[in-house]
């Protein structure tokens, strides 16, 4: 029968660092058998043989893994044997022809069917798990720490400012003295303007201007300065006698010590660039 390989052709190698198991099947292989082999221990040989003996080693044969071989092997029936390691898993078909010494082929050749199971460690459905979880773990550990934050400020007994009435009504008057003094000498011109300056001229230490100006106003010294320099600039914009000034000039005036700080300020109070607010007012205007 030539539709059958060897009764001892197939040998599954198994193998450790020190040590080689070899498994002989115990019965001829049907042509369309199946054999399963492990991942990672999938080195096999497969030995072959025409049953025409007249010259066995002028018998040949061809024969091809599909699924890795792209062409077929030649060889001869003096050491008729085919030899695969480190298959991935999947499916395979191995196919082989032969030939007797007169170099007669059979029509269709024989194949066997292997099967190479999977890696566990290196299926894709555990590799996109792990992917996953690490794209997930940097919000988990974000999230918990935010969590345990929120239920530390509910804990967090909360200040309560007591209000003295005498001392309410001094620092009141010490705002409405600074916003005379801004107004009548217009301090904020000076680019050189410090927190300290402002104290002097009504009598607090720098440390009491700057809570006056925290607790009251609700603006740091820097913004309560710079508030009315934009209102200057706007002012300025407005009025024809500063028409032969360029925009940048007119807040260099104004007390702003670099074009740069001027821009940004003056869109971040107005919510527009000073050429786009000098625009706007004049077509109003006109």
């Amino acid at each position: 029968d030539q539709n059958r390989f060897s009764q001892h052709g197939v040998h599954v190698w198994p193998y450790r660092p020190h040590e080689h198991l070899v498994i002989v099947l115990g019965s001829p292989l049907q042509s369309g058998s199946e054999i399963t082999l492990p991942f990672g221990k999938n080195r096999f040989e497969i030995e072959f043989s025409a049953l025409s003996y007249s010259s066995a080693y002028r018998n040949e044969y061809l024969y091809k893994l599909d699924g890795i071989d792209a062409n077929w092997s030649r060889i001869s029936g003096k050491n008729p044997l085919a030899i695969y390691s480190l298959l991935p898993s999947g499916r395979y078909r191995f196919k082989v022809k032969a030939a007797n010494n007169d170099g007669v082929w059979n029509n269709a050749p024989i194949y066997l069917d292997v099967y190479v199971k999977s890696d566990v460690l290196n299926s894709k459905m555990l590799k996109v798990v792990i992917v996953s979880l690490i794209i997930l773990i940097p919000f988990l550990i974000t999230g918990v720490l935010i969590g345990r934050q929120n239920r530390k400020a509910l804990r967090k007994p909360q200040k309560t400012e007591v209000v003295i009435p005498e001392i309410d009504s001094e620092n009141k008057e010490k705002l409405v003295a600074l916003e005379v003094l801004m107004k009548s000498e217009k301090l904020y011109l000076d680019p050189d303007l410090r927190l300290s300056n402002l104290a002097n001229k009504i009598d607090v230490s720098s440390n009491h201007l700057s809570m006056l100006l925290n607790d009251y106003v609700g603006l740091n010294f820097y913004d309560y300065v710079n508030y009315y320099r934009v209102e200057e600039v706007k002012k300025r914009l407005m009025d024809l006698r500063y028409q032969h000034q360029t925009i940048s000039s007119i807040g260099g005036d104004c007390g702003f010590n670099s074009k740069s700080a001027f821009y940004r300020i003056f869109k971040n109070v107005t919510g527009k660039t000073p050429s786009q607010y000098q625009k706007e007012v004049e077509a109003k205007v006109n």
